[in-house]
Parts: C-alpha cells; structure tokens; sequence
C-alpha cells in the first residue's frame, strides 16, 4: 500500500510552459482525500516553489524538498525541519574551481541568489526568475562569509557545461554531489546531500518504509529518489538514465503525465 508520494516539479508536474495543469491538481487532490502524503522534491528554493503551492488548496500538499535535498520543508506548519549549509572554505573552494575553469557560477541560500560574477549570464538571470529570488552580486570574500548558502551552480549553454564539468578533477566530484540538472544547470551540493537524503527525513519522521513511496522524475538529479522508492515513474520526456532507473514510463509532462499515471494507480 502506498503512503506516500514524491513528484519532481520542473519537467513533471510543471509542462513545458512551466504550468500547473489543472488535471494535476485535480489528481494531486484525489490522492490526498485518499490520506498519502505528497511531497515536492524540486531543485529549486522553497521561493521557487511557494507561487505553484497558492494553486493547491491548503493542505494538498505536505512537504517540500527544495534545493535538490538541502532544505526540507513543512508546508502544513510553514517550517523548514532540515537544511544543508556550505563552510567558508567550501564556498572559497567552489568559486576558485569556477575561476579555474572560467565558468560563470551563483549560489543560492533560501532568500537570495548570488553571485560574484559580472557580467552576468542569461543563465543566472533565468534561475533568478524561475527561483522569484533577486540577484544579488558580491566580492569573492563576502560570498565566502555569507551564511546559509545550500547550493553552487555552474551554468554555460549545453555544449560548454558539458565541456566544462568533464576537466573537474577527480577529488572535487568524490568531495561534493555534483549533478546535471537541466542542460544549462551542473549544482554543486555537500556531499550526501540529494533529493533522495531530503526525502528520508520525511520517511523517517512518518515511519514510512520505501516500498511504500512512489516517486516521480525526469532528470539526473531524480535518479536517488527513484532508487529510493518502491515504485519509480520516470516521465515519457525523462532522459535516458532516468528511463533505465525507473519501474514504469508515464506520459510527458505536456500531457499531465503525473495525472494520468496517479490515476492509473489508485482510480
């Protein structure tokens, strides 16, 4: 029996107009009235995520897992139960990698996005606006002293990022979770911090076991929280990894995938 569910946002429950459809909620709604949990786990900031929570009515949904694992959110109780930070010397590390490769990079905490970068790319810009963060650039040292940073982000078109994160030397991949996101987007978390870590502090504080989650993706940066569940959906538009890790291949997130395979399970 499943009692809870984890549906990725961008790519999944969002189409490709970054729209909520309405056979979504809808669906959404009827699992709730059935007592599952529902839990977002998106790569973006719970600022990101709060303008598509005002479309549900209140209490549809039950958690949030933001920033790709490193705040977890309860939206019932409007608190944040767990969140990851960088040290000063991890951010120092980050922005000198970003220098080496000569790549443009921002970090996001749960109210900012930031960046010592200028100019700014069009990258960081469509982050910012997609998270409903401000932009905020600082020197190299103050970034290092800010506190709270939960994530890095690489950004450069898909050719260049992918040029880019293949010169990462070897110990800086082993030291940080490093996943591709989206083909503008390679994030940098601490290390053992992902979607799947944010969702077992969930599990945990509902004493959930896995074979009784279902979780929904479409990229890289699902593939934990797949493995993590007892039923993993991957989306007709998910890449190819994220196909291979999956149970079962839904609809695309333009024709309300998650509502047609939520359906299929419990109508």
């Amino acid at each position: 029996m499943y009692k809870l569910i984890a549906m990725d946002m961008d790519g999944t429950l969002l189409n490709d107009e970054k729209k909520l459809t309405e056979e979504n909620i809808k669906a959404i709604k009827q699992v709730k009235e059935k007592g599952i949990f529902t839990v977002i786990s998106t790569g973006r900031p719970i600022s990101g995520v709060k303008p598509y929570l005002n479309m549900f009515e209140h209490g549809d949904i039950d958690f949030l897992v933001c920033n790709n694992g490193a705040v977890v959110y309860n939206v019932i109780q409007d608190k944040i139960i767990h969140e990851e930070h960088f040290k000063r010397s991890e951010i120092e590390e980050i922005i000198q990698m970003a220098d080496d490769l000569e790549i443009s990079l921002h970090f996001l905490d749960s109210n900012q996005l930031i960046t010592h970068n200028n100019p700014i790319n069009k990258y960081i810009i469509l982050d910012a606006y997609l998270s409903d963060m401000d932009i905020f650039t600082k020197t190299p040292s103050a970034l290092a002293n800010h506190e709270h940073i939960h994530k890095a982000l690489f950004t450069a078109d898909s050719e260049m990022l992918n040029h880019k994160t293949q010169l990462l030397p070897q110990w800086f991949v082993e030291k940080y979770n490093c996943v591709r996101s989206d083909e503008m987007y390679f994030e940098i978390l601490k290390e053992n911090v992902d979607k799947a870590s944010g969702l077992k502090k969930i599990m945990r504080s509902l004493e959930i076991d896995r074979e009784n989650v279902i979780a929904i993706g479409d990229q890289q940066n699902d593939i934990q929280m797949l493995n993590l569940s007892g039923l993993a959906i991957a989306m007709h538009n998910a890449s190819p990894l994220v196909k291979e890790t999956a149970d079962i291949i839904c609809p695309d997130n333009n024709s309300s995938g998650v509502s047609q395979v939520l359906s299929d399970i419990f109508f």
